[in-house]
């Protein structure tokens, strides 16, 4: 076989020489590299970057990336209480009327320890069927998100950008739901809650009142996630759900019922700040990073965003615009009048932004959570 002047064969000149050939790599490794792939990607990490560190295409990169997005959305159950019409062709405009998002949940993550435990026992009623339809539509987002991923296990061929973000959409739409929710069942859960102890939370020890709290939040949005909006017999409501809720998990957990130690108030739990969001369930958790990140910013770290051109898309993508709930990229193209080609590559540069700007926060706010 003639070589070529350089001393390699013609087949090694086609390959890129012999040292330059790419290595065959096993299973395990691919796996591997899907991980770090999509690790990286939820860290922000450029595709660019992520290419040239594992030595592949930016195409490879982005399929492995969609794979393990569908992966992480795959686990999700169906809701417990299926809504009704849910194939009903205005049903998303239906369900999002009633799933339309205010800044509660906003309002109440800036409070510290104590004026949060006095803010849920001073929070007004509200209607019960605001409760119900809100509840209602958190339901169907759950529904729609689970047959979206049924939808693309059962498509086969490849995985479509569009497809998981509109499951991912769906999915932070029910956990901004449940937080949101989870206010209106948080004064019966914490009356429940103290019953069962004897004493106010903010009677505990240190140590334990934290607990208490994550606890009690648990509880609640088990409450939630368990009430059938579309029951009416006598005596079915929110807080009475939420209360049963609360009573299995104080029974169930060794304890609670034998509390011993001061009354006063732990003062070393005074700038402690509650975020409902640890009791949204995974994946939608790590869905909302970005609105945890946006929340945890005071009125100046976010001033300096303020004049961002693509703010807007972030605040609309992310259902921070109230009244809003989250979008997709094409539905957020359409919102803001401009294609996502021509913001997202920006948009992920901002979230990068944010982010650092939420962990220089906690830096200085070392008792937030």
């Amino acid at each position: 076989m003639a070589t070529h002047p350089d001393g390699d064969s013609p087949v090694d000149v086609v390959a890129g020489g012999p040292d330059r050939r790419r290595p065959r790599r096993d299973a395990g490794s691919r796996r591997r590299i899907a991980r770090v792939v999509v690790r990286a990607r939820s860290r922000l990490i450029p595709s660019t970057e992520i290419a040239a560190r594992i030595d592949r295409s930016l195409a490879v990169v982005r399929r492995q990336e969609l794979s393990g997005r569908l992966d992480a959305v795959a686990s999700i159950p169906s809701p417990t209480v299926t809504p009704p019409n849910l194939d009903r062709p205005d049903a998303a405009e239906v369900f999002g009327v009633a799933g339309s998002l205010d800044d509660e949940v906003s309002t109440f993550g800036g409070l510290r320890f104590f004026e949060w435990l006095e803010g849920i026992r001073d929070r007004r009623t509200e209607d019960e069927e605001s409760d119900r339809a809100r509840i209602a539509a958190m339901n169907f987002a759950l529904a729609r998100a689970r047959l979206g991923v049924d939808a693309i296990r059962d498509a086969g061929g490849p995985i479509r950008e569009r497809d998981v973000d509109l499951v991912e959409s769906h999915l932070r739409w029910w956990g901004m739901l449940l937080e949101r929710a989870m206010l209106a069942g948080l004064d019966p859960g914490l009356r429940r809650f103290e019953q069962s102890l004897g004493r106010r939370i903010d009677q505990l020890p240190a140590a334990r009142a934290m607990t208490a709290v994550n606890l009690l939040l648990d509880a609640v949005s088990e409450g939630v996630r368990g009430f059938d909006p579309s029951r009416r017999a006598s005596g079915h409501g929110l807080a009475r759900s939420v209360g049963l809720a609360v009573s299995r998990r104080v029974a169930r957990e060794p304890g609670w019922t034998e509390i011993t130690g001061a009354r006063r108030r732990p003062t070393r739990m005074e700038g402690r700040r509650i975020d409902l969001l640890i009791a949204v369930p995974e994946p939608a958790r790590s869905l909302m990073s970005p609105i945890r990140w946006w929340r945890s910013l005071d009125a100046t770290r976010r001033s300096a965003f303020a004049n961002t051109a693509d703010l807007e898309p972030f605040l609309v993508r992310f259902g921070l615009d109230v009244p809003g709930r989250p979008r997709t990229l094409l539905e957020t193209g359409r919102l803001v009048g401009r294609p996502p080609t021509r913001w997202s590559g920006e948009l992920e540069a901002l979230l990068r932004s944010i982010r650092r700007a939420a962990v220089v926060e906690a830096a200085g706010d070392e008792d937030a959570i």
